[in-house]
């Protein structure tokens, strides 16, 4: 790959997501708009990172464990609480109200969240430096990556900016990657609140204890379709591929739903839609930060994938209805469309992306950022003419 003749300069300095100007960061090298970075030895990178997961996720798994209230459905809540009607459809969407209006300041789970919530922030650091776990020579590697994925400034953690933050939930990628959120999640806690309802409808001849152990094969095989897709987006580095080749699954799943009435032929079809949806929150919460450049922006623009998600999620709770059963069509021909949403949306943003990269590429980023100062050069973030969208 042809280099640069001279170092960038400090105006210019930027990194990019890999791209076909970029070399890994093992090579010691980056994007001619980005900081060097030393030679990596790729074992110990691969320990880093095999050391943070072991570190981080477990807490934040159980952090993210959410409520079975639809299992607690078919196992007497409604009789027990003397609801009737719309009032289980009701409950879920004041949970969600609350939810989505105070996501950001408050945790309204419960109290063994709040203790969950006492543990991670002792748990969990907020910075490589308070990482105790980590060895001097592990924090200047995860340094050194932290810095080659900044633009334009040597900061690790960077100071708010209305700007930024603008940037980040108004960001071409962000918008439509937080809409697939929005219709992914009409269908995850669709499927979460009322898969033991569907289930129950099925095999309406099943005990309760029968009915909520049939609800358990479809979401192991979603865990596991999730781990999968998520491991080889990684090893492919194609996020945007695997974005596209969800929402089929789904697809084909309702379909089967509103084509029949066999109770067998619907019982499998449960088993389709798990395949891709469970990968989606994932997908798209890499997908939009990995998009975006600064802390700022990328805090913001998480906050509003997630925020539409859960409005999404808030759909969901109208989606299956007491009068539409046991047949659902309106709730299976929502998630229907919601899915097919998703498809074209993914496939649409697939093809813009590439498209903006090879225009990004004929563009002269030195005549560009002419006369610029550094501060508005950190400013530009996506708009920077050396960026490259990761797709």
């Amino acid at each position: 790959m042809e280099q640069s003749p001279t170092p960038p300069k400090p105006e210019t300095l930027f990194c990019l997501e890999k791209s076909p100007d970029t070399q890994d960061i093992e090579e010691g090298t980056v994007h001619q708009y980005g900081q060097s970075a030393p030679p990596v030895d790729e074992a110990l990178e691969s320990k880093l990172r095999w050391k943070m997961d072991l570190r981080i996720l477990p807490i934040i798994t159980i952090i993210y464990y959410r409520a079975n209230i639809g299992n607690a459905k078919i196992a007497g809540l409604e009789a027990d609480l003397g609801m009737k009607g719309y009032d289980f459809n009701i409950s879920l969407s004041i949970f969600y109200i609350s939810y989505i209006l105070f996501e950001i300041p408050l945790n309204l789970f419960c109290m063994v969240t709040c203790a969950v919530g006492i543990i991670s922030l002792f748990t969990l650091t907020d910075r490589v430096e308070t990482a105790k776990w980590l060895s001097a020579e592990e924090k200047e590697l995860a340094n050194a990556r932290i810095r080659s994925e900044r633009i334009g400034t040597t900061e690790l953690i960077d100071k708010f900016s209305t700007k930024k933050m603008l940037r980040g939930i108004l960001n071409p990628v962000v918008i439509p990657t937080a809409a697939i959120s929005f219709f992914a999640f009409i269908t995850v806690h669709g499927l979460s609140f009322f898969l033991p309802t569907i289930v129950r409808t099925i095999f309406p001849q099943k005990s309760v204890q029968t009915q909520q152990l049939l609800t358990v094969p479809p979401n192991i095989l979603g865990t596991i379709a999730c781990m999968l897709f998520c491991y080889f987006s990684w090893k492919l580095d194609k996020p945007g591929i695997f974005l596209i080749i969800c929402a089929p699954f789904s697809m084909v799943g309702y379909s089967m739903f509103l084509a029949t009435s066999n109770p067998h032929v619907r019982y499998a079809a449960t088993f389709l839609p798990v395949c891709g949806i469970f990968a989606l929150g994932a997908f798209t919460n890499s997908h939009v930060s990995a998009n975006v450049v600064s802390d700022t922006s990328r805090s913001s623009a998480l906050a509003f994938n997630v925020m539409l998600g859960n409005i999404g999620g808030l759909v969901s709770t109208w989606a299956f209805l007491p009068f539409d059963g046991p047949e659902y069509r309106i709730g299976n021909g929502l998630n229907l469309a919601a899915q097919s949403s998703i498809f074209i949306i993914s496939l649409c943003m697939y093809f813009a992306i590439n498209k903006s990269n090879k225009k990004r590429s004929k563009v002269n980023a030195e005549r560009e950022l002419a006369g610029k100062t550094l501060s508005e050069i950190q400013d530009l973030e996506w708009r920077h003419p050396g960026f490259r969208w990761h797709n």
